[in-house]
């Protein structure tokens, strides 16, 4: 029985650790600044149409995001200083809640 509530413990302890990581990610202040959007979840339309909306850091595509092709293609997955990874979601991502931000930045 100790043993079981132990596990339990644990596994709680690992839940809640994990949701405050998804509540951490503020949203990005204002509009697109390569200054200022750092350890946040944005939304930048580019003037071509084409839109990231995702994590950035220091100014850059970082972290989970989709970027949308002004053709309607879609890239999404991790993307690392700017750059595409891998199509895959990051276990543990909130995805729910990025897309309520994503609705509430429109």
């Amino acid at each position: 029985m100790n043993k079981f509530l132990v596990l339990l413990s644990l596994v709680l302890a690992v839940l809640l650790v994990s949701t405050m990581t998804v509540f951490a990610m503020v949203t990005c202040p204002g509009t697109y600044n390569i200054n200022t959007w750092t350890a946040c979840f944005g939304v930048h339309t580019f003037p071509t149409g084409v839109r990231y909306v995702g994590e950035f850091k220091s100014g850059k595509r970082h972290g989970q995001g989709k970027f949308t092709f002004s053709n309607g293609s879609i890239k999404e997955g991790v993307w690392k200083n700017n750059n595409f990874q891998n199509a895959q979601k990051i276990p543990g991502s909130n995805n729910f809640i990025k897309l309520l931000l994503e609705q509430d930045l429109r």
